[in-house]
């Protein structure tokens, strides 16, 4: 699996093995409702709140990303899409601090358990830490989150350790959970 670069981090696009990670675009509010942004299907662990209807996902999302990809600021997420089919599966984002990338990802139910986060995660981090100015790619989850935390392992990212009351997840609470602190760094030559 290889990600290609383009030359600012991020790029608008990824093509890994099986699955391309793109820029969204507002046709994708369907597909992307139906599949993880709903109450009915969207995964327990969100930093977010399910959306009401495709006009919350359009209007809260798609239209917020935009700007920031128009813009070269704040999060810019790719989609998640099968190669073969352009499947909408799910979504990552990126935000860029420095020398430091932050990640985060969702991932339809139907989807979960084959292998795709895993690829896009390791596509990611390689297309990122290739870049001369990134030297570090870290995510965080929820401590209960053994499934991304599966992922982010699988991806190669190490432990770093357990951050005391770091993020709210409504779903659960309004008070902030402990978080687990996963990373991957570029070693000097």
């Amino acid at each position: 699996m290889t990600g290609r670069a383009d030359p600012e981090f991020p790029p608008e696009r990824i093509e890994l093995e099986t699955l391309v990670l793109r820029r969204p675009m507002i046709e994708d509010v369907p597909a992307i409702y139906r599949g993880w942004t709903n109450a009915d299907e969207g995964p327990r662990y969100l930093s977010w709140m399910p959306h009401a209807s495709e006009d919350v996902t359009r209007d809260r999302f798609i239209r917020v990303v935009d700007a920031n990809w128009r813009n070269g600021e704040g999060e810019r997420p790719w989609m998640i899409e099968r190669r073969t089919t352009g499947e909408l599966v799910g979504a990552f984002a990126s935000r860029v601090d420095g020398a430091r990338v932050n990640v985060g990802y969702v991932l339809g139910r139907a989807f979960w358990n084959q292998g795709m986060m895993s690829e896009a995660l390791m596509g990611v981090i390689e297309v990122a830490l290739n870049r001369p100015e990134i030297w570090r790619v870290e995510a965080t989850c929820h401590y209960k989150n053994l499934a991304s935390k599966r992922v982010m392992e699988k991806a190669g990212m190490e432990f770093e350790g357990r951050l005391r009351r770091y993020a709210v997840y409504p779903q659960f609470s309004s008070l902030p959970a402990n978080c687990l602190l996963y990373a991957r760094v570029k070693e000097e030559s």
